[in-house]
């Protein structure tokens, strides 16, 4: 935990892969986040309509899905880290003009609604022992 779920529009020319690897690295640094449950996902939209409808507009939304019961403080750092990240990624986009719209959400599984079966390794590379790439 968390899930991660990315939603962009098809109009940001946008490849996920490398900025769910550094969002990784990133959320690995928030307490009790472990890193072995952290999945990430991204829906690209090909339906949408932003404010007016005008085509130059684009969006990237990040919804991290957690076990319900962490304090609040631990609920606005993901959110931070979160927001952060599509700022670092986006930023340079839209100072040079780029309409994009970026946008956190945060959702709580409930305990005994949601359940997770994995059969995954425990050993690993530990995030202390991670390089950010």
């Amino acid at each position: 935990m968390p899930n991660i779920i990315l939603e962009y529009t098809d109009n940001l020319n946008f490849d996920p892969a490398p900025f769910f690897e550094k969002l990784h690295f990133k959320l690995e640094q928030v307490d009790s986040i472990r890193w072995k449950g952290l999945k990430s996902r991204a829906i690209k939209l090909t339906e949408y309509h932003m404010a007016e409808g005008g085509e130059e507009y684009k969006m990237a939304c990040l919804t991290a899905v957690i076990r319900e019961g962490r304090p609040q403080a631990i609920k606005e750092e993901i959110a931070q880290v979160l927001i952060t990240a599509l700022r670092d990624e986006f930023g340079p986009r839209r100072e040079k003009g780029e309409l994009i719209s970026l946008s956190t959400d945060m959702r709580e599984l409930l305990n005994g609604v949601a359940i997770t079966d994995n059969n995954w390794p425990v050993e690993g590379v530990h995030p202390e022992k991670r390089v950010e790439k």
